[in-house]
This record gives C-alpha cells, sequence and structure tokens, in this order.
C-alpha cells in the first residue's frame, strides 16, 4: 500500500488501517487481528533472544490438559494429503499463467532485453536465459550490456535528510540531493 516508510510510519499505518477496516473480534469490521496494531517491533528476533527461550523451554513436558486443549482445538482442522496438494500445486499454476496463457510450473525464464516469459525450450533468436532484473544468472547479450551500461549512466544516487537514498535519473523530489550521504555544506 505504501513503500518506502520508516518503521514508526509503517507502525502508524497499520494502527490507521486496523481502525478503518476493523476488527472482527470486535464486531467492528474485517480484520482477524487481535490488536490494534503497531506493538513489534522492526526485523526479526535477535539470535540471542531465539536461543534463550530455546533453553528455557528444552525438556519441558506439556501437561496433559494443555495437550488436550490443542487436540480440541485441532479437530476438524483437515490434514491434507500428497494427493490434495499435488491437486493444489496443479490449480495453482494454471491459476498463474504465463503472458501467453501457458502455465510456468517446470518451464525456464528467458528474456528479450525488455521482459521475462517462461518457455519449455529456447525461444528463439533474440532471447537469453535469465530473469531480468535481481537474481539474474544468465548471460547477457553484447547488445543488452550496453543497454544496461547507457541506461545506469543517465542515473545517480540522490539522499534526503533522513538517510534515504535513491537511485534514477531525476531529482525525486524536494529534500533531496545528489549523493549517498546527506551534506549540510556545498
Amino acid at each position: 500500500m505504501k513503500q518506502n516508510l520508516t518503521y514508526e510510519e509503517a507502525s502508524d499505518h497499520e494502527i490507521y488501517m486496523i481502525a478503518v477496516l476493523g476488527r472482527k473480534d470486535l464486531g467492528t469490521g474485517i480484520l482477524r487481528n487481535l490488536t490494534n496494531g503497531g506493538e513489534g517491533r522492526p526485523g526479526p528476533k535477535p539470535q540471542k533472544e531465539v536461543e534463550k527461550i530455546r533453553k528455557a523451554n528444552t525438556g519441558k513436558v506439556m501437561p496433559d490438559e494443555v495437550r488436550q486443549k490443542i487436540s480440541e482445538t485441532k479437530t476438524g482442522v483437515p490434514v491434507h494429503s500428497k494427493e490434495h496438494r499435488e491437486k493444489l500445486r496443479k490449480q495453482f499454476t494454471t491459476q498463474n499463467p504465463n503472458a501467453d496463457g501457458s502455465a510456468v510450473r517446470g518451464k525456464q525464464v528467458w528474456n528479450n532485453g525488455s521482459i521475462n516469459r517462461h518457455f519449455d525450450g529456447d525461444p528463439g533468436p533474440g532471447w537469453v536465459l535469465g530473469k531480468i532484473g535481481g537474481g539474474f544468472h544468465g548471460k547477457h547479450t553484447e547488445e543488452n550490456r550496453k543497454k544496461f551500461s547507457e541506461d545506469r549512466k543517465k542515473r545517480r544516487h540522490w539522499v534526503n535528510k533522513e538517510g534515504k537514498t535513491k537511485f534514477q535519473g531525476a531529482c525525486p523530489g524536494e529534500g533531496w540531493q545528489p549523493g549517498r550521504k546527506w551534506r549540510t555544506e556545498p
């Protein structure tokens, strides 16, 4: 919904959206949230904290009453068979077609310098194996390398007072200056 937010801005937006859409448990809306939001912390739990919790729980035996309650809450919850999971996989691939309408499962990603497509084999001249964008591990043609180089030459780094950076051709707006670090002197 929004991009490039600080953690505080994201928390405020979460609180706002929960308030707007409402919570099912309070009978005010559609969301299944159990809190009003904004109480988390950024990033994964520190490894030290995870290790501390693991050590504290190692060797503990769950009381029979707790096991019974968990069992009761799980009663009626379907456990999917291998056949059912395979059916879901097939359904997923047919509902997520390639641009030409074919399913993408088991196909390789090829690009022509501007778009990505999935094909069973080599699609022909002008196409190279690999995805344009992050994670490309194929070989680019000399022509594509020149295009990428020219595109990068047209862009530059921009920074704002908060230290956020962008790499693009034109100034992103007011409050941005060229460079990777904010300078107070010219």
